[in-house]
């Protein structure tokens, strides 16, 4: 998932890949419009190519190197969205970190290996950090989740009702050519496994139109801080975010 800009660059440095590279199938999205809406357009060409799928979204900019430990994790988490939860995976703290979000989980498992989330935090400031690493219970919020793709769609209706009506609109346009959307948006594109065979990505002129009135909101924001159905895997795998320089030297 990337938007259609970095599209070309991003197949430049997976050539070294090799044959693998080939098999990558990318969804462009016309332009960004934060995490919310490319988790939802994902969802949607998912569900359409594979319904009642099961997607994890991972952040591009993290490191993770013990592999095997987070396919272990990854079961996990896959055995909650089956239950149509939303799973997320929380890193347990060692310093009072001021760059990430938080994840406050109850004390009560709810299976085995999964915890039933109280409560997302925003990034806090340092006393407040402290504060979380001092009480226990809370975890830094990784931003990789596990979901089932049709439960997303609904998670998306109810807490982001107009992210929702576009990706309806996006639905018909993409999936069902024959139905008009508006009068506004020419219908003129191939299929979704036509564009994946001959191009190894989806992407579509018209979607310019509608993707350009959504509102930039995170999953975290729009989704996650606000439903009932969040469980986390306390992780066991190594983890770090790259996207801040000093992490990187780390």
């Amino acid at each position: 998932m990337t938007t259609e800009d970095k599209a070309q660059d991003i197949r430049f440095h997976i050539d070294s890949l090799g044959p693998l590279a080939k098999e990558i199938q990318f969804i462009n999205e016309p332009l960004g419009r934060n995490t919310a809406p490319a988790v939802g357009l994902a969802a949607l060409y998912l569900d359409h190519l594979s319904p009642e799928s099961i997607m994890v979204v991972l952040p591009s900019d993290h490191a993770i190197p013990d592999g095997e430990k987070f396919l272990r994790d990854l079961k996990l988490a896959v055995q909650g969205a089956r239950g149509d939860s939303l799973v997320t995976f929380g890193i347990k703290p060692i310093r009072p970190e001021t760059g990430y979000g938080y994840v406050k989980v109850r004390s009560k498992t709810k299976s085995k290996g999964l915890l039933k989330v109280d409560r997302f935090f925003e990034k806090p400031d340092l006393k407040t950090a402290k504060r979380y690493l001092s009480q226990g219970g809370y975890f830094w919020n990784s931003g990789i989740f596990v979901f089932k793709t049709s439960q997303i769609l609904t998670e998306i209706r109810t807490h982001l009702p107009g992210l929702h009506d576009t990706l309806k609109k996006i639905r018909v346009l993409l999936f069902e050519p024959a139905k008009p959307v508006e009068s506004s948006i020419p219908q003129s594109s191939p299929s979704v496994a036509e564009q994946l065979r001959r191009t190894g990505a989806i992407s579509n002129p018209q979607l310019g139109t509608l993707y350009s009135r959504l509102k930039p909101v995170s999953i975290d924001y729009g989704i996650m801080e606000h439903s009932s159905r969040i469980l986390m895997v306390p992780a066991k795998f190594r983890w770090s975010d790259l996207g801040a320089g000093r992490r990187w030297m780390k």
